[in-house]
């Protein structure tokens, strides 16, 4: 990226200049200039970098998995319970607690493998404060004001030629 900055840079620089020394600041000149421009700071506008981490569960997620899974497992004994008395008394065999218990666990391992992973993020290298204006700089070389052609010829000498 440097390098081509550099280049770049170079590139619009000496454009510049020999244009204006040798007098040919014309409008295809500086339309060449203004061009190179407006490509530079689209140039450094595509630039972006990344990274990548691990992203591990936080504890929000594995309370809220285990609260869930404790409440469903309530819920179930509930509902087992129910119908445990009629077959045997299986649901008030296992007991509440332990059905909460069962759910809490499995709802934690669940809170916690959903929020483990590994995570990429993009980020622009070059801030837009700096390419935007590269950008603007080059849209008004290019549709700036004109120059007549009167302020690019030589004064008169004194014999009136």
């Amino acid at each position: 990226m440097i390098y081509v900055s550099i280049i770049a840079g170079l590139i619009i620089v000496s454009l510049s200049v020999v244009a204006f020394k040798r007098g040919w600041w014309t409008v295809i000149h500086r339309r060449i200039v203004a061009w190179t421009v407006i490509f530079y700071g689209l140039y450094l506008a595509t630039l972006t970098g990344s990274y990548t981490s691990l992203a591990l569960p936080g504890i929000g997620s594995i309370a809220i998995g285990a609260g869930t899974g404790a409440a469903v497992g309530f819920m179930t004994w509930l509902a087992i319970g129910t119908v445990g008395v009629a077959t045997g008394g299986v649901g008030i065999a296992i007991g509440a607690g332990a059905m909460s218990a069962i759910g809490a666990i499995f709802g934690g391992a669940g809170g916690a493998a959903g929020g483990f992973g590994v995570t990429t993020v993009t980020y622009p290298l070059v801030s837009p404060f700096f390419w935007g204006p590269v950008i603007i700089l080059g849209v008004y070389i290019l549709r700036g004001k004109r120059i007549k052609m009167q302020q690019m010829l030589p004064p008169p000498d004194d014999n009136g030629t």
